[in-house]
């Protein structure tokens, strides 16, 4: 329960503003590597992935494939409530897209050391998204920059 608590509240950060609960996002987390999916009238995509970036490790876009989404800020790391973790632990590292043209756009993240640039990434997390139609204008949001609170 507390890890959907978290979600919800990365979410609403993630957004950036109070009209998020008016925003419809669709959430992806690392269970839906390698899935399929359709926007029809949602306008935000959160991808949230665990990570610890005390290992030097970091979640990177490494590419989106198609014209229907396009990346919104940085990829950020959300730290777990200091009560509730441990030194060391991690968190997850969230990045968002927004639906820009109708079609499909094949997102690719990599998690990686930055140094190792000749390494392959030590995971990596691809989704397919559709985008049913052209997305009418929407405002953009600031991703989130602090810790949510559970």
């Amino acid at each position: 329960m507390s890890r959907l608590i978290f979600t919800i509240t990365a979410l609403a950060m993630l957004a950036g503003t109070t009209k998020a609960a008016e925003e419809k996002t669709l959430a992806l987390r690392d269970t839906d590597n390698g899935k399929a999916f359709t926007l029809t009238d949602e306008n935000l995509v959160v991808i949230l992935l665990p990570g610890n970036p005390t290992t030097g490790y970091s979640w990177k876009v490494a590419s989106v494939e198609g014209r229907a989404l396009a990346v919104e800020g940085e990829v950020n790391y959300l730290k777990e409530d200091p009560a509730l973790r441990k030194t060391g632990s991690g968190g997850v590292f969230a990045a968002n897209f927004r639906p820009k043209d109708a079609g499909k756009a094949l997102i690719i993240m990599e998690y990686r050391r930055p140094w190792e640039k000749n390494q392959p990434a030590a995971k990596t997390f691809s989704v397919t998204v559709e985008v049913k139609a052209a997305p009418a204008t929407r405002p953009t949001t600031r991703p989130a920059t602090t810790r949510p609170s559970k």
